[in-house]
């Protein structure tokens, strides 16, 4: 098993500036810059965000949050998505889950890429 560094360093590879912040009252949340949105998403770039919680790697990450903004092109706010905040700041919360996680192998990355995965959807 890696270490938490070690899996961020991994992460800044497919995705720079990736960096973990710690937030009063919630924990550490894993911050991931300029992730790709598909074609029906504006804008076409966006921040996302998911809580590491305290038993990871064992506990999977769970949801994610990307920046207030990000709408459909249509203007619609998308399937499962709802602001919620984190901290004192606003987000678009994503009620999406991964079906399965192995702490021995799955990372920070595979949880990164299932997020931006859900961003090139068009829904």
């Amino acid at each position: 098993m890696r270490s938490l560094e070690a899996e961020l360093e991994a992460l800044r590879g497919v995705f720079p500036g990736a960096h973990i912040e710690t937030v009063a009252g919630i924990g550490r949340v894993c911050v991931v810059p300029d992730v790709a949105t598909g074609k029906a998403w504006e804008p076409p770039t966006t921040e996302i965000r998911f809580l590491i919680a305290q038993g990871y790697p064992q506990s999977k990450p769970d949801c994610f949050f990307s920046r207030p903004d990000l709408r459909l092109k249509s203007g619609a706010t998308p399937q499962n998505a709802r602001p919620q905040r984190i901290g004192s700041s606003e987000y678009l919360w994503f009620s999406w889950h991964l079906r399965t996680w192995n702490p021995a192998a799955d990372d920070l990355t595979r949880f990164a890429r299932f997020c931006n995965g859900r961003l090139q959807m068009d829904r």
